[in-house]
């Protein structure tokens, strides 16, 4: 019985989040015309498209203040292979050191508080993913 249940929940355990994934892979229902649709999400969600190179598979976004504590900025890069499209992402928190030096990005990885900038650019990543299709996670 137990075997049975184990079974039964091993895909839910394998599609969650973990902390220190670093990307998220996005099945669409509907992959015709999928390169375009996803530009035109990105522009939806008030991305601007920096990178559009469907031969390549690849899509990256400039730039994008998010709205929260501390206004980090998120840049997406979407790789489109066959039925999957792969999201990674980088976050600048926009803080100065007490030298007066500005942060740099630094890749998006499920880690942080709620509130975090670190949350904050994950659960942007996660949102954009959500709506391309079923989603699951890795390193």
């Amino acid at each position: 019985m137990r075997l049975i249940i184990l079974a039964l929940l091993l895909p839910v355990f394998a599609a969650a989040q973990s902390k220190g994934d670093t990307k998220i892979t996005a099945t669409p229902s509907d992959t015709a015309h999928l390169f375009s649709k996803l530009v035109t999400l990105l522009y939806t969600e008030d991305y601007i498209v920096k990178v559009e190179d469907s031969t390549h598979g690849v899509i990256v976004t400039e730039p994008k203040m998010l709205k929260q504590y501390l206004n980090p900025t998120l840049r997406l890069k979407l790789t489109v292979r066959a039925n999957t499209v792969t999201i990674t992402g980088e976050f600048n928190s926009n803080l100065k050191t007490a030298y007066g030096s500005e942060s740099t990005y630094e890749p998006v990885i499920n880690r942080g508080m709620k509130g975090s900038v670190y949350r904050v650019s994950w659960d942007e990543m996660d949102r954009i993913a959500k709506i391309i299709g079923a989603t699951s996670y890795g390193k």
